[in-house]
């Protein structure tokens, strides 16, 4: 069996118009034994994590939330000499990843820094 890191989505729509509506990114780690199982787990994972969210209220507002999917699904990728099926994820795995284009040096420091820069997303 191989792990995979999830990434499913979560939405909360708030229940009055011109608030914006706020997504989750929820990294789960999945053992199974090839990717298009990994997703099917996620999915019911995700689905079923929405019942915790029934009832929530922020600022006051009332709101709903919705499993909208899963975005995708990462080979969990041990560090050398592990092997990527057999062994179980340890402290130094690159549980998943994602990558980004920035215009310039400055906007790679803010963003380090937690600071607002507009980037590239690339899949």
């Amino acid at each position: 069996m191989t792990w995979y890191a999830a990434h499913v989505i979560l939405s909360i729509h708030p229940k009055k118009k011109g608030v914006p509506i706020t997504l989750h990114e929820n990294i789960i780690l999945i053992e199974a034994k090839d990717a298009e199982s990994a997703k099917k787990i996620a999915e019911n994972i995700g689905g079923k994590s929405v019942a915790g969210y029934a009832g929530l209220e922020i600022d006051g507002v009332s709101t709903i939330c919705n499993f909208e999917g899963v975005r995708k699904i990462i080979n969990v990728s041990n560090p050398f000499p592990l092997d990527q099926d057999e062994d179980r994820p340890v402290s130094g795995t690159e549980i998943t990843y994602t990558e980004f284009q920035a215009r310039d040096s400055k906007d790679v420091k803010e963003f380090i820094r937690g600071m607002e820069v507009s980037l590239k997303y690339i899949e």
